[in-house]
């Protein structure tokens, strides 16, 4: 039930981001979320889906992570 509702918290978001800081931010949490419910559920699913859906995970969070990174350097550079 928690990795549903997880779930559809992240389609929303993901359908409504404009992409800014802080929605990137946001995004970025929400998956963290989701994988961290998935880690601690992984002994109710097969083990390597779980594997690879915890490994897409970590790749989309790192990716976000480097998209907000270029944001706020975009906004120092602008500001500069």
């Amino acid at each position: 039930l928690t990795i549903k509702k997880t779930y559809k918290k992240l389609a929303v978001i993901i359908k409504t981001t404009s992409l800014d800081n802080e929605e990137l931010h946001i995004l970025r949490l929400m998956f963290k979320e989701f994988r961290y419910i998935l880690e601690f559920s992984s002994d109710l699913i097969k083990e390597d889906i779980m594997a690879q859906t915890i490994s897409r995970l970590e790749k989309i969070q790192k990716i976000l992570g480097d998209a907000q990174d270029k944001i706020v350097q975009i906004n120092i550079y602008n500001k500069l």
